[in-house]
């Protein structure tokens, strides 16, 4: 995840297992017992036949990445499990205290959310009152309360109007007539 982050995309976008090995071995070098003692004796390794990659490219991949970074992925991606770094150890890496160090949360810039900018201009109206089976059995409805379902033009975007959209929610009276219709024809 790292790597993919540092790369905006996925650093091994295989299409199945075999791609998958196939990607690490182009960038890591081939697993061979020298780096991973024991690694052809694993069950179903003889299955699998990789063309020996002896390089490491992973700096090569990451050039615009600081040096402790790369370290933390190759450590990372290390194929032999016991020479792997843990997840502690990851945690404890130079890289996380290196320069530059982050902002304290104080020093980082505020933006109010979609939803302070939609509801703060105007005020929502109150939800209609849920009725029990006892008030409704007094109503003179024949049943149960139904939602009613606005039509596709009518429903409300909440994030229209602050994208530039069309159809925003604060150009409801549309859609309260079609409410206060389909009460009336009941």
């Amino acid at each position: 995840l790292l790597g993919g982050l540092f790369l905006r995309e996925p650093l091994f976008p295989a299409k199945n297992e075999a791609h998958m090995l196939e990607l690490h071995s182009n960038l890591l070098g081939s697993a061979n017992e020298r780096i991973w003692p024991g690694c052809t004796s694993l069950p179903h390794s003889s299955l699998i036949t990789m063309t020996p990659q002896p390089y490491n490219y992973l700096k090569a991949k990451f050039p615009h990445v600081a040096g402790e970074a790369v370290d933390l992925l190759n450590c990372m991606l290390t194929y032999d499990p016991m020479k792997r770094i843990t997840a502690a150890e990851a945690l404890k890496h130079p890289y996380w205290t290196a320069p530059p160090i982050p902002k304290p949360r104080s020093a980082m810039p505020t933006f109010p959310t979609a939803h302070d900018l939609h509801f703060n201009t105007k005020q929502a109206p109150a939800p209609a009152p849920f009725l029990n089976s006892a008030q409704q059995a007094g109503s003179n409805s024949a049943g149960p309360k139904r939602k009613v379902s606005l039509p596709d033009s009518t429903r409300g975007d909440r994030f229209g109007s602050i994208f530039g959209g069309s159809n925003s929610l604060n150009n409801r009276s549309s859609a309260v007539q079609v409410v206060k219709r389909s009460r009336q024809s009941k």
